[in-house]
């Protein structure tokens, strides 16, 4: 079946059951919803009727009913894409001239099976519309009838009258007369149903009538009858002589039906046939006028075809180059998308990490700070210490000088008790040498001896205990000698690290204060990381909409893609209908090359 029948069938049931149903049906035989059918496109019977019968199935309808439907409806589409078949003033003449529009259908269009559609008038209001096909689609040939009826705004009674599998036959009465008949009745009486030649016809006539004439007149049957005779044959040579030109329209109508208009003939007979061939040179004329616009009209639609399926051609070429740098665009477009996307989730963690450690660096930033401050309480308090020990070690300094005055006043104590001691001997001897005179005295010198005895013990006991004083003098002086060595020892001790110590305060004191510069710069880089994470974070949002763009303007592309292959799609299909329209421009120049102007 051909792509033109296809066609109006997809656009009458997108009229009525809308574009969801059709493109389902279309899809259900593996059909675009945008497919366009070609005239010259021959479409399986199978995917045309099924197309059909599935939109019916869908809209639960019979397979009668759809394709009663289906008719009806696709003459309002065929009268719309093909008015000039319907320029008809009634239904009849319509169905008449469908044969007629058939045997240009299979001329247009090579291997075209049309139905064969015979119409018989069989009285004034009836007729029997005889549909011969080997698809048999009677359903649909009852709908169109309908249709037809209805577009003529005319009432018709539609009785089957038998139905084959390849041919059947319906009988159409029409409301109103589908023709009407001009009868002519002495010319059919003398004719006698075989003379068809007019100057017999008045030879006959004219030879009644004068013979009728004769014999009422002579009562002579013999001179009637050669008077008859001469009547009928002068009427039939001078009717024969005087329709010479007849024959010469003749032949002009004939050359009109084998399409010759090229050479106008003067007739001069001086009667009706003169203006008659007049008639014919005029409808030549007209109709020359008309061929050579129609031909013009041709020639020019063949060369602007041509300009346009240049300009197609040129279009489709462009578009082809489009289509690749589309491509290109396409992909470069995904590709930068992913590379966003991966650059995102690289600077997401980056992102995270810096404000991790911004974060860490703010809490840590009061950390630091105790922590300055407690350096510099600790740098306070061993300042304070050092200042301690300093005064410790002046203590130190007069501890030492006065274990050294005790020191020296310890030996002068031992001389003093030296000196006792000696004292003591001296005593002693003394007591002595008081005792041996006061033996020498006697009696007289016994008290005296008494008290020298006890100066002697006395002296004994003071040189014992000069001798226990000058032993412990000794010891204490060694001990306070020990002391004051350990004290001059640990003085020299103290005071080489009170001198360390105040180098340590003094550089506690420096590195303190490079701390605080390095916490302050801490400090103030941990807000400035904050502001640079904030910064990144207002980065990272503005890339992230970058990838979102990008992500867009990569589905754009796709999509612009897309577009642009259904443009070049549609390009190519518009190439293949300008192709047709091209055979169809030389088809039509073929039919003109037959009329010879």
């Amino acid at each position: 079946m051909k792509g033109t029948v296809v066609s109006s069938w997809v656009e009458s049931c997108r009229r009525l059951y809308g574009d969801e149903i059709v493109n389902n049906a279309l899809k259900n035989f593996n059909l675009s919803s945008d497919h366009i059918f070609t005239p010259f496109e021959d479409v399986e019977d199978r995917v045309a009727r099924g197309i059909v019968d599935h939109i019916g199935n869908q809209m639960s309808k019979t397979t009668k009913e759809i394709w009663n439907t289906m008719g009806e409806e696709n003459i309002k589409t065929f009268s719309k894409n093909y008015p000039g078949f319907f320029r008809h003033e009634s239904a009849y003449q319509f169905l008449k001239s469908m044969n007629d529009v058939h045997v240009i259908v299979m001329k247009r269009f090579r291997g075209a099976k049309p139905p064969i559609l015979d119409v018989v008038p069989i009285s004034s209001h009836e007729i029997l519309f005889t549909y011969r096909s080997k698809r048999g689609m009677i359903d649909y040939l009852i709908g169109l009838t309908q249709g037809a009826i209805k577009h003529f705004n005319e009432k018709a009674a539609i009785v089957v009258m038998y139905q084959k599998e390849e041919e059947t036959q319906l009988k159409l009465t029409f409301e109103k007369e589908i023709q009407s008949t001009k009868k002519y009745r002495i010319n059919k009486l003398l004719s006698f149903g075989f003379i068809k030649n007019t100057a017999a016809k008045a030879s006959i006539v004219n030879t009644v009538i004068v013979g009728a004439v004769s014999l009422i007149l002579s009562q002579d049957g013999l001179k009637t009858a050669v008077l008859a005779a001469v009547t009928f044959l002068i009427s039939f040579l001078s009717g024969s002589l005087l329709n010479r030109p007849k024959r010469m329209i003749i032949q002009e109508l004939k050359n009109l039906s084998e399409r010759k208009f090229v050479e106008s003939i003067a007739l001069k007979s001086g009667d009706e046939y003169e203006a008659y061939m007049e008639q014919i040179n005029e409808v030549k004329r007209n109709i020359q006028k008309d061929f050579i616009g129609f031909n013009a009209i041709v020639d020019e639609l063949y060369t602007f075809n041509k300009s346009v399926s240049e300009i197609a051609g040129t279009m489709k070429n462009t578009s082809d180059d489009i289509t690749a740098v589309l491509d290109q665009v396409a992909q470069a477009a995904i590709t930068q998308a992913e590379d966003t996307t991966k650059a995102i989730t690289i600077l997401d963690g980056s992102v995270q990490n810096v404000t991790s450690i911004s974060n860490d660096g703010q809490a840590n930033k009061t950390q630091i700070e105790e922590a300055v401050t407690g350096i510099e309480d600790s740098f306070q308090n061993v300042q304070a210490t050092a200042a301690q020990i300093t005064t410790v070690l002046n203590s130190f300094r007069n501890i030492k000088k006065e274990s050294t005055e005790l020191k020296n006043n310890a030996d002068d104590i031992t001389q003093i008790v030296l000196i006792v001691a000696a004292i003591a001997k001296q005593i002693n001897l003394l007591a002595l040498n008081a005792s041996i005179e006061a033996a020498r005295a006697g009696e007289a010198g016994k008290g005296f001896t008494v008290v020298a005895e006890e100066v002697r013990k006395l002296s004994e006991e003071t040189n014992q205990a000069v001798k226990q004083i000058n032993e412990s003098l000794m010891t204490f002086a060694s001990s306070i000698g020990v002391v004051v060595e350990g004290i001059d020892t640990q003085y020299s001790v103290l005071e080489n690290e009170n001198t360390k110590l105040t180098d340590a305060v003094m550089k506690s004191s420096q590195m303190n204060q490079n701390l605080k510069v390095v916490s302050e710069f801490l400090i103030k880089n941990s807000s400035e990381l904050k502001s640079e994470a904030d910064n990144i974070t207002v980065l990272f949002d503005g890339i992230q909409n970058l990838a979102a763009i990008a992500e867009e303007n990569s589905a754009s592309t796709q999509e612009a893609n897309s577009n642009v292959t259904v443009y070049v799609e549609q390009i190519k299909k518009l190439t293949e209908q300008i192709n047709v329209f091209d055979a169809m421009i030389q088809n039509f120049q073929e039919d003109l090359s037959n009329y010879i102007i």
